[in-house]
């Protein structure tokens, strides 16, 4: 029997994700091990025995340039980016296939589609739309999917044979510098670089199982029903695993915002599974762990760090080169004031930057250019 692995990534502030991951996965999926990777510190009072077996601290991942790597991401992208360098980990390990996994998913039965699909294949990927969306006006709008990405990241499959090997350094390649948040420059971190995997990879199956991966995305193509005592459906298909992305355990109907087809009267199994879903957050200490803040979110002095400041260390900006640790303000005095400097210079360097409306001071700036232009107009017209 082939040995498989479960892999997840996460910052300390999501490690009550990670925990209800690690029991769904033990009761559907006890033969294949899951291993959190985080992308932080370990909390003080946190201990792995009580909670997690398996952690791997993603410093040790072996990552070359570690402090440039991870300061040039937020914490959301850097997760994004180390997917994977932690499914390599795991191939190091001895396992044969390894499921990169959110930790905001939770099973509810086996993976039955992932293995299926790696019995004759590399690489397996789930689309999020498996069905054309009305054009009704209502979300999500199959636009947003060719800005997101044809296929969701928060579930990637592969064998450690030749091909998957290949993929994960082509993908690994293209995260080590260009895993970021650019929608309107056509870069949604990890996920969009996804849509060239089918063409270039001819051992890469496409898993058509709704109930693989379902999400808010899925509910108005294929409706949920079910209940936990009885098990889940998507559609005519078992509910394999459910994706709570943008679900906050402070705020369960803010999970609903990111569609508008369905609603909690019109689907009694949608809230049952979201009630569920956040008591099991909240068993394991959801208020703690979110108010953590990520140590890659702050230079050593505790300065927060701007977007700007990462955009410049991810350019490579000459006045940032040499600087091997861009967190350590001990170690460079001027590095705040160079941050700084650099700060005034980026509203072009992304799509998303340059569509946000001015500030008031970038207003101010503009009027006056504005008057000073047509005094100069004026001028000469005399």
């Amino acid at each position: 029997m082939l040995r498989t692995a479960l892999v997840t990534v996460v910052t300390r502030n999501y490690l009550h994700y990670a925990r209800v991951l690690a029991e769904s996965c033990e009761r559907w999926q006890p033969d294949m091990p899951l291993t959190v990777v985080l992308a932080d510190s370990l909390p003080a009072s946190y201990s792995l025995d009580q909670h997690l077996a398996r952690v791997l601290l993603a410093e040790q991942l072996g990552i070359d340039d570690w402090n440039r790597f991870t300061f040039k991401y937020t914490p959301f992208e850097l997760c994004c980016a180390l997917k994977p360098h932690a499914m390599q980990a795991l191939f190091a390990q001895g396992f044969e296939r390894v499921v990169f996994i959110d930790s905001d998913l939770a099973l509810y039965g086996p993976l039955a589609s992932i293995e299926q699909a790696l019995q004759t294949h590399s690489i397996a990927l789930v689309p999020h739309l498996h069905r054309p969306l009305p054009r009704d006006g209502r979300k999500p709008l199959e636009n947003n999917f060719l800005n997101a990405g044809t296929f969701n990241g928060g579930l990637v499959a592969c064998c450690n044979d030749p091909q998957g090997q290949q993929f994960l350094q082509w993908w690994g390649d293209h995260l080590r510098n260009d895993c970021y948040v650019d929608v309107a420059g056509g870069v949604f971190v990890d996920q969009k670089w996804l849509n060239l995997a089918p063409g270039l990879f001819p051992s890469l199956a496409i898993v058509r199982q709704p109930g693989c991966n379902a999400g808010h995305w899925t509910l108005s193509q294929f409706p949920l029903s079910g209940d936990r005592e009885q098990g889940y459906c998507v559609g005519d298909y078992p509910l394999e695993c459910f994706h709570f992305s943008n679900f906050l355990p402070s705020n369960p109907l803010e999970f609903m915002h990111s569609q508008s087809r369905v609603s909690f009267q019109s689907s009694p199994a949608l809230r049952a599974l979201v009630r569920d879903y956040h008591a099991r957050l909240q068993q394991h200490e959801a208020n703690q762990y979110a108010s953590l803040r990520c140590q890659y979110d702050q230079l050593s002095d505790g300065t927060p760090i701007k977007p700007e400041w990462r955009e410049a260390v991810r350019r490579n900006r000459k006045e940032l080169r040499g600087i091997e640790d861009p967190f350590d303000v001990q170690a460079n005095p001027r590095l705040v004031a160079k941050l700084t400097q650099l700060t005034r210079r980026a509203t072009k360097w992304r799509g998303d930057w340059r569509m946000q409306l001015p500030s008031s001071q970038q207003k101010k700036t503009l009027r006056r250019r504005l008057k000073n232009r047509w005094r100069h107009l004026m001028s000469r017209w005399d």
